[in-house]
């Protein structure tokens, strides 16, 4: 069987061949692909590059042995200009690598609806990861108001700010939901994506997949006594719906408990930025930085940088406790990688979030609004006689959702239903 894999990014293997600048988002996507060819799978990657770079590449198709991948133009600021020649480009790479299933990995962008009115409902299957259509609703989630419209020189210079963001997911909402309709076969993960695919479309086939977290995290464990006392871990903060607003309110209260309070987090240092470089920032990291400034915290936020897998797992050992503040969520596997670290886990109360901290026993919740909430159930967690790390819960949970192996096997699974249902039709 030959498979198709449409990504949303360009794999970091791939990044290298084709001179691109790697992502650290999406390890998930590479351990799979990994598992999937050591299983045997013939399988080929296919993957969008913003036009500009795309004119810029010396090849855009890479095949040596059983690796194989495609990439394709996509205009990303306004993709529905350019959506007929997305679907041309698309056509011509079916046509030639002539796969017997397509899986698209997310909903989010314009090249999915594209596939969708490409391909038969029985050639292929979308993962869903996140959906804009409904993650629009909770983007500004403790935004004010009064900073919606503002704007940086590079918002100026883009038109850009923090109300069109919230628009242009709405807008991207309206492919998604087609996309969704035009579907028959869906992968997901939670009770949440579930419930909102079956909103969009009650006659999809739903199949429950889950992910394989990043190699280095499967060959280590946390260790109370090696990690730095009053600090947390979040694992980026550049877009509002990580809640890294709502985390800096909440470490203006645990401060007065703990003056020392230490958030790590990913990402360049917003704090020694001069006033050149801070324009050149969304407003969104000019607002955190002006949390910052005003409550005095520079001494309890460090930036990390932008980390690859071994530098994440470092960094995750050796603080206190995991925090996913987000805004919403679908099954994020950051929280993934702190389970399979067994270090002690706050997350909000959010879409899929439930689902995997679904008790005390496994981690802490807490309201998504209630950054108060949030503060105290940090405050638990450095107190640790108030809270004591479940292993065995833990590790069953671990196992459930992120076996390497089941998880490999239930897709290739799903592949052999989708395919045995389009042979027979």
């Amino acid at each position: 069987m030959k498979v198709l894999w449409v990504c949303n990014l360009v794999l970091p293997y791939y990044s290298e061949k084709f001179e691109l600048p790697k992502t650290s988002l999406g390890g998930w996507m590479s351990s799979s692909y990994e598992e999937l060819l050591r299983n045997g799978m013939d399988i080929a990657v296919c993957s969008p590059v913003e036009c500009r770079f795309f004119k810029r590449l010396k090849i855009t198709k890479y095949f040596d042995g059983n690796l194989k991948c495609f990439l394709f133009p996509e205009y990303l600021a306004h993709p529905e200009k350019k959506f007929a020649k997305t679907k041309d480009y698309l056509k011509k790479i079916i046509l030639e690598y002539q796969p017997d299933i397509v899986h698209i990995h997310g909903t989010e962008y314009y090249h999915t609806l594209a596939l969708t009115e490409l391909l038969n409902p029985n050639q292929y299957v979308i993962s869903i990861q996140g959906l804009v259509s409904f993650i629009e609703k909770s983007y500004l989630l403790e935004i004010p108001k009064k900073i919606y419209h503002r704007k940086t020189i590079r918002d100026f210079l883009k038109n850009d700010s923090l109300y069109k963001q919230k628009n242009s997911l709405y807008k991207r909402g309206k492919f998604e939901i087609q996309a969704i309709k035009n579907s028959k076969n869906i992968i997901g993960r939670t009770k949440w994506d579930f419930s909102c695919t079956k909103l969009i479309n009650n006659n999809i086939n739903y199949f429950i997949g889950n992910e394989c977290i990043r190699t280095e995290f499967y060959s280590h464990k946390w260790d109370d006594s090696k990690c730095i006392k009053h600090s947390v871990f979040l694992s980026q903060c550049s877009s509002p719906i990580k809640g890294f607003h709502i985390l800096l309110e909440a470490i203006c209260l645990v401060k007065h408990f703990y003056d020392d309070v230490v958030i790590f987090t990913t990402g360049p240092n917003l704090l020694k930025m001069n006033l050149y470089e801070k324009q050149k920032l969304p407003y969104y990291q000019k607002y955190l930085i002006d949390i910052i400034n005003k409550n005095n915290l520079q001494n309890n936020v460090q930036f990390l940088g932008y980390l690859n897998e071994k530098q994440m797992v470092e960094a995750m050992l050796k603080t206190q406790v995991f925090v996913c503040c987000s805004t919403i969520e679908n099954s994020s596997n950051a929280i993934g990688e702190a389970i399979k670290l067994s270090m002690p886990i706050i997350v909000s109360d959010v879409g899929g979030n439930k689902d995997i901290v679904s008790s005390e026993k496994v981690g802490l919740t807490y309201p998504a609004n209630e950054y108060y909430t949030l503060a105290a159930r940090i405050l638990d967690i450095f107190s640790s006689n108030k809270f004591v790390i479940n292993h065995k819960a833990l590790n069953d949970l671990s196992n459930q959702r992120y076996d390497r192996k089941e998880n490999i096997q239930t897709l290739m699974n799903i592949y052999e239903t989708i395919y045995r249902e389009k042979v027979n039709e």
